[in-house]
């Protein structure tokens, strides 16, 4: 397993361990209660840290897209009726992801609805957030790390500098991953939005299938059925890790863009970890706003959408920004990000066992957790982890 994978692998065991906070809009991380600065001292502080940083590690989601007018997966919009409009009059869809999820009586009409989705992504020009990304990368040391399946990175830069570590809407699968291969999809979508016209159906025999099976194929994405995870997908996880590898001892910002609090396991959490982790990290997170009152302290809204500061910040060299990096200190062990420091009760996590609450951490505070207490540090006395983490990775991966 790479070195971005276990990170990711351990954020999604505390998402397990705390899904009832998580499924209510917050987060079992105690945030800082410290109040923003003005919009305009932000984007200068965001411009400075570019500025100084030795190389830029960015993490995009769908936020950066929704900016650029690619919001049509949630809800039925212009821009979903721009692209699905024949499909939101016959079935009254609530955006494309709706559509994904409905039962479908013909896979005929199915694919027609997929090819759809997929050539809209497939054929979309680079929109203007990352136009504005770009010009601020442009001479920089940088790695891009996505869970945008959308191909807008890849139409900017090489394969070697981007991650799409949930897939790619550029290539097949077996749906019922019968084989490791993946093979082109952007033509025979082309070859079916043309087959198809102005009907809802594609012709049978333009469906997709495995050349190895003869099964059905399935575009290479998470969240409908069997993800692939071999070679391409570990492919991802190492490009990521061997960048982060390299430059753990430079000054690396990691730069969030647009991302939610549906899947903070892979870019959100880690990127607070890492952080927590390195001495030269710094962070900062642009979104449109603050995802939620209860993620651990004051509701703190960020300014206009997520485009909006990135075109602030390519005309000035700034943008909106929020610093966790030196929110938390971990202990001296290098494994905790943050100790308890009080208990969390079961009416606290919405009837989940009781557990703790993170927080600022010092070495010797006091631990609760499940009933124990005492004074060591929360993650020290957990020896086969401990030594786990610091013979794979010298004390670099940390875990609440």
């Amino acid at each position: 397993m790479s070195y971005y994978e276990d990170i990711v692998m351990q954020t999604q065991m505390t998402y397990s361990c705390y899904y009832n906070i998580y499924a209510s809009g917050k987060t079992p991380y105690q945030l800082s209660d410290r109040p923003p600065l003005l919009y305009r001292e932000q984007i200068e502080r965001l411009a400075d840290e570019i500025r100084s940083a030795d190389c830029i590690v960015v993490g995009g989601a769908s936020g950066l897209s929704a900016a650029g007018g690619g919001d049509f997966y949630y809800e039925d919009n212009a821009s979903y009726r721009e692209h699905f409009g024949k499909y939101a009059e016959k079935y009254h869809f609530k955006g494309a992801f709706d559509g994904m999820l409905h039962q479908w009586t013909l896979r005929e009409e199915f694919w027609g609805y997929l090819a759809t989705f997929l050539y809209t992504t497939q054929t979309a020009p680079v929109r203007k957030p990352y136009q504005d990304l770009d010009a601020l990368l442009r001479g920089r040391d940088f790695f891009i790390l996505t869970t945008n399946q959308d191909t807008q990175f890849v139409k900017l830069y090489p394969e070697d500098k981007v991650a799409e570590i949930q897939g790619d809407h550029r290539f097949f699968q077996c749906a019922d991953c019968c084989t490791d291969d993946t093979w082109d999809a952007v033509e025979p979508v082309r070859e079916m939005i043309t087959a198809m016209g102005g009907d809802t159906a594609v012709p049978g025999s333009l469906i997709p299938r495995c050349p190895h099976c003869g099964r059905e194929a399935f575009p290479w994405v998470r969240g409908y059925g069997n993800f692939l995870q071999g070679k391409k997908y570990v492919h991802q996880y190492e490009k990521i890790s061997r960048y982060l590898l390299e430059h753990k001892d430079k000054s690396v910002l990691f730069l969030e863009l647009g991302v939610g609090r549906l899947t903070p396991m892979f870019i959100q959490e880690p990127f607070w970890l890492l952080t927590l982790s390195w001495p030269k990290a710094r962070y900062i997170a642009v979104n449109n706003r603050y995802e939620g009152d209860g993620c651990g302290g004051a509701r703190r809204p960020y300014p206009n959408r997520t485009a909006a500061p990135l075109s602030a910040l390519r005309r000035t060299h700034g943008r909106t920004h929020r610093r966790r990096s030196r929110l938390y200190r971990g202990c001296r062990c290098q494994t905790a990000v943050q100790n308890v420091s009080r208990p969390i009760s079961r009416k606290e996590t919405g009837g989940a066992r009781a557990g703790h609450r993170l927080a600022q951490p010092a070495h010797k505070s006091t631990v609760h957790a499940a009933g124990r207490s005492g004074t060591l540090c929360h993650l020290c006395d957990r020896q086969s982890r401990r030594s786990l983490y610091h013979q794979r990775y010298q004390g670099q991966i940390v875990r609440p």
